[in-house]
C-alpha cells in the first residue's frame, strides 16, 4: 500500500461515507467516538477519540486541515505506521491542543533524529511500544510533555535506562517498560529517581537476576504501590523478601519467577503470601484475611523438617506460635470392602470392589449362591446404623457401591424374590 499523509488518512477514514455531494465544511464537531459522518447540515461531525493506525502515514499533510478537523481531538491512535520523522509527528501535534492521549507504537523510530517538541501542557497518556526510540527522543518528549502521568516503553530493546540521573519528571505515575533486555537493578533505582512519585512500574519480561541490599534504593520509591516483575529470573527467597522495602507497595505480581519453579501453584502463592506481608493483591487477586493466615501456617509447616530456615519463618512463628506438622490423612475413597453375606442360613466373608455397580455384585452372588440376579433382592446393614434404621434395600442396579458407604464389618442380606 502507496503512504500517505494524515490529512489524507484522516478523510479516508472518517469522510468516506460522507455524502459525495461536494460541501466546504464551515463548522466541526466533536462528538464521542464514532466515526465521521455528515450532519443534516452538510457539517462533517468527527470524534474525539481518532484511530488511524495501520494507513501506512509517514508525514503530516495539509496542516490548515489538520487545524481544521482536529482542534478539539483528545486520543490519538496512530500506531503501526510509517512515522520516523518526529518534526512530521510534532506537525501533527501542533494542531491538537486538548490531546491527552497519543499512541505511536509500532513506528520505527530507532533513527530519528531529536528535536525540540512543540510544548503539550495537555498530554498525559503517551505509548512508544516497539518503536527503538532512542532515550535521547524519550527525553525531548518529557520535555515538552511535562504534565504526563502514563508511558509506555515496552519491546524497544532496551539494555538499560540512559536518561540524565539529574533531571526529574514528578508527574509521571505510571511506567511500562515490559520485554527490555535490562540486567541490572541498578536500571530500577535510576527510574526510582528520575520518576520520584511513580506509583506504578510494570517491567516483566526482563533479564534482573538478583536484588541488591535495599539501603541503596529502597528510599527512592516512597510513593510505588503497584509492581509487576513477572518472568524475571530471581532465583533466592531474599530477592522476594527486599521487595518489602517498597513502603507502600500492595499490589504485586510475580508470575513465572524462578524461584517458583519447584513449587505447586498453591505452594507459590502461599509462599509468596508469607513473604509479603504487606501485599493486599497478589497476581490479580486480592489476599483475603483467612486466606493470608492459612498461607502463612502452611509456609511454617513447609519448613518444619527443613535444617535450614528463612528469618520469615521464626517471624511467622511468633505471630502463630509453634505448630504441629499436618497429619498425613488419606482421604481417597477405599477401593473395596469385607462385608458379611448372609443368605437363608449360610454367612460368607465376601471382599466386594466398591467401584463397581450392584447390578455386578447382585451378578458376583448369582455365581456365588446359584439365585440369578432376576430373582434376587439384596439388602445393606450400615453396622453402626443397624439398630435404629435397619436395613436399605439396594434397588437401583446402576448405582455404584461406594456411594452406600460400605466398610469393613458391613452385612449384606441376600433374599429371592
Amino acid at each position: 500500500m502507496t503512504s500517505c499523509s494524515f490529512s489524507e488518512a484522516l478523510e479516508i477514514r472518517y469522510a468516506e461515507d460522507v455524502d459525495s455531494n461536494p460541501i466546504e465544511p464551515c463548522e466541526i464537531f466533536l462528538v464521542g467516538s464514532f466515526p465521521g459522518r455528515s450532519s443534516p447540515s452538510g457539517r462533517l461531525v468527527l470524534p474525539r477519540i481518532l484511530a488511524l493506525n495501520r494507513c501506512d502515514i509517514d508525514r503530516a499533510g495539509a496542516l490548515h486541515k489538520i487545524e481544521e478537523l482536529c482542534h478539539d481531538v483528545e486520543e490519538l491512535d496512530l500506531g503501526q505506521n510509517e512515522l520516523c520523522d518526529l518534526t512530521e509527528i510534532d506537525n501533527i501535534l501542533q494542531h491538537m491542543p486538548n490531546l491527552s492521549f497519543l499512541n505511536l507504537s509500532h513506528n520505527n523510530m530507532k533513527d530519528a533524529i531529536p528535536i525540540h517538541f512543540t510544548k503539550r501542557e495537555n498530554l498525559q497518556s503517551l505509548v512508544l511500544n516497539h518503536t527503538y526510540v532512542p532515550w535521547t527522543v524519550v527525553g525531548k518528549f518529557l520535555e515538552a510533555m511535562p504534565n504526563i502521568q502514563e508511558l509506555h516503553l515496552s519491546l524497544n530493546d532496551y539494555r538499560c535506562i540512559d536518561l540524565p540521573s539529574n533531571k526529574q519528571y514528578p508527574n509521571l505515575k505510571q511506567l511500562y517498560i515490559c520485554g527490555n533486555p535490562f540486567t541490572s537493578w541498578n536500571d530500577v533505582a535510576l527510574i526510582g529517581k528520575i520518576f520520584p512519585n511513580l506509583e506504578s512500574l510494570v517491567m516483566a519480561d526482563t533479564h534482573i537476576s538478583s536484588i541488591p541490599d535495599p539501603p541503596s534504593w529502597h528510599h527512592l520509591f516512597p510513593h510505588l504501590q503497584s509492581l509487576n516483575f513477572n518472568n524475571a529470573p530471581l532465583s533466592d527467597w531474599k530477592d522476594i523478601d527486599k521487595l518489602n522495602h517498597f513502603q507502600k507497595l500492595e499490589d504485586v505480581r510475580l508470575l513465572g519467577i524462578s524461584v517458583l519453579d519447584n513449587l505447586n501453584d498453591l505452594e507459590r502463592r502461599q509462599h509468596l503470601i508469607a513473604y509479603l506481608p504487606s501485599v493486599i493483591r497478589l497476581n490479580g487477586s486480592a489476599i483475603l484475611q483467612k486466606e493470608r493466615e492459612d498461607a502463612e501456617r502452611a509456609f511454617i509447616r513447609h519448613f518444619l523438617s527443613k535444617n535450614e530456615r528463612p528469618k520469615r519463618f521464626y517471624d511467622l512463628e511468633a505471630i502463630h506460635g509453634k505448630l504441629d506438622p499436618l497429619v498425613d490423612v488419606d482421604l481417597s475413597p477405599k477401593k473395596t470392602a469385607q462385608v458379611f453375606v448372609h443368605f437363608c442360613e449360610e454367612q460368607s466373608v465376601l471382599t466386594v470392589n466398591l467401584q463397581q455397580s450392584v447390578q455386578e455384585l447382585k451378578a458376583t452372588l448369582s455365581d456365588k449362591f446359584g439365585l440369578r440376579p432376576a430373582r434376587m433382592r439384596l439388602f445393606y446393614v450400615d453396622q453402626d446404623l443397624k439398630n435404629a434404621c435397619g436395613p436399605d434395600e439396594l434397588r437401583y442396579n446402576n448405582r455404584k457401591l461406594y456411594s452406600y458407604q460400605i466398610r469393613d464389618g458391613d452385612e449384606l442380606l441376600l433374599d429371592s424374590k
